[in-house]
């Protein structure tokens, strides 16, 4: 009985270090997934500032435009889906939440 008491403090105890270990990985990569956008947008400013003032309304435009081609497909998307039977509808949504 003692010795299974034990084995299973022991496993207990391998598991809560597992969790731990794991728990401080995922810190761990959350904090360079922010210093990582940090130094990115760092750089994108240091590119902005190196460009010209035509060079930055011409990137502006582009970007405008794809803006505005995403929110067409995202209408269309929408539009295409409400079309849909609702199982079908049930069946791309418990997809989308795996």
């Amino acid at each position: 009985m003692n010795k299974m008491i034990i084995n299973t403090l022991f496993a207990f105890l391998i598991t809560l270090s597992h969790a731990q270990a794991e728990e401080s990985l995922l810190d761990k990569a959350k904090d360079l997934e922010r210093q990582s956008k940090a130094i990115q947008n760092s750089m994108h400013k240091e590119v902005l500032d190196l460009m010209s003032d035509g060079e930055k309304e011409a990137l502006s435009d582009k970007l405008e435009a794809q803006i505005f081609e995403a929110k067409s497909i995202n209408s269309q998307l929408r539009n295409q889906f409400r079309n849909l039977d609702p199982s079908t509808q049930t069946n791309i949504l418990l997809r989308g939440s795996n």
